[in-house]
């Protein structure tokens, strides 16, 4: 048996001790690395969110790789760019070298419905951040145009079916004629809501069906299925007036739930600056949309035809566009009247519902 010497067994604690401080000075380099590196990600972040149109990222886990003793960092970030963004804008914005860092573009790359820029970061020498910019192909410009407020009376209904069927009807509740328009509307394929009166700021009366902040959450619930009854066919909802109701997140949560639990969804008509409607059914999850503008404030055929225009004009511009009319003889005969325009200027009418899906 091979007996060894005291002095080899402490060559051997000296060889496990200076072994350790290696790797213990290579760890506290790896985190030194990696924290320089996550303020290396928040710049990027903040610069790149500083320009309009991007508007999320996904950041994958960090992966950390040892090859022998050379340790460094990797990472990469996924933003997702509008469509009308210059993609190659943001790219020379930000590929410039530095003592820090060096940049290097890795591809440009065509996929299905898009474009795909990955870019490649070298921080220090010890970190690599890929960078991924995913864009959109521009779709054709899309316009849906919703009629509020119908259901008072028959007349001009002649006119509202001759109309396309991509336009939707949103129908007041519990009236004389909302089951007959819900009803006609489904048998003549047209989508149709439930114009849902809801609470304003200023006290005017809602009609039948009304929502308001001072009622309990089981009588509320119930008006809205009173409501929803009496538009049978409807496969969405958005709000008559509500600008007190809309502003409420304990109201509008409550709206927002039951609806997704049918299948409806939501359309915030945007009648106060001070809705969150909107941006709650995002974070919902549910089906919703927002309206960009109002064809018909002033009940007169100039104003009615130049807001149309803008419509079309901001289709062209940013891809979709929600337009909010009202069951009137004169909105009605103007829609008719441009019709060949809104063919001719290469914009898609579409039903609401398409749209949100987008």
């Amino acid at each position: 048996m091979r007996v060894f010497s005291r002095s080899f067994f402490k060559a051997v604690i000296v060889l496990i001790v200076c072994v350790g401080a290696v790797f213990s000075s290579k760890i506290i380099s790896l985190q030194d690395h990696t924290a320089a590196t996550q303020s290396f990600y928040a710049a990027v972040c903040k610069q790149i969110y500083a320009r309009e149109g991007v508007f999320s990222s996904i950041e994958k886990a960090r992966l950390f790789k040892v090859q022998r003793f050379a340790r460094y960092v990797e990472g990469s970030i996924t933003f997702n760019v509008m469509r009308d963004v210059d993609v190659y804008k943001i790219v020379q914005g930000i590929c410039v070298d530095t003592e820090d860092v060096t940049w290097k573009r890795l591809k440009e790359k065509v996929i299905e419905g898009g474009i795909v820029y990955e870019l490649k970061a070298v921080y220090k020498g010890h970190a690599i951040v890929y960078l991924t910019f995913s864009q959109l192909a521009p779709l054709e410009p899309r316009l849906a145009i919703i009629l509020d407020d119908i259901g008072n009376t028959k007349n001009y209904d002649e006119i509202f079916f001759s109309l396309p069927n991509s336009i939707t009807g949103a129908i007041l509740p519990q009236l004389r004629y909302s089951t007959y328009f819900a009803e006609a509307s489904h048998d003549q394929g047209r989508e149709v809501m439930l114009h849902l009166p809801m609470e304003n700021k200023r006290g005017l009366p809602l009609g039948p069906g009304g929502l308001y902040s001072a009622m309990g959450k089981q009588e509320l619930l119930s008006e809205l299925s009173r409501n929803l009854a009496s538009v049978p066919t409807c496969i969405g909802v958005n709000n008559h007036m509500g600008s007190r109701l809309t502003a409420s997140t304990e109201h509008m949560d409550l709206i927002l739930t039951a609806l997704k639990k049918k299948g409806l969804f939501f359309i915030d008509s945007y009648t106060s600056g001070d809705s969150i409607a909107y941006e709650l059914g995002r974070k919902k999850k549910g089906l919703t949309g927002k309206r960009d503008i109002f064809l018909d404030n002033k009940d007169d055929v100039t104003y009615i035809k130049g807001q149309l225009r803008q419509a079309i004009e901001m289709a062209q511009e940013k891809g979709r566009v929600i337009a909010i009319g009202h069951y009137r003889k004169k909105t009605m005969d103007v829609i008719l009247s441009m019709l060949p325009g809104i063919e001719q200027s290469g914009v898609q009418l579409v039903r609401v519902s398409e749209l949100i899906k987008e």
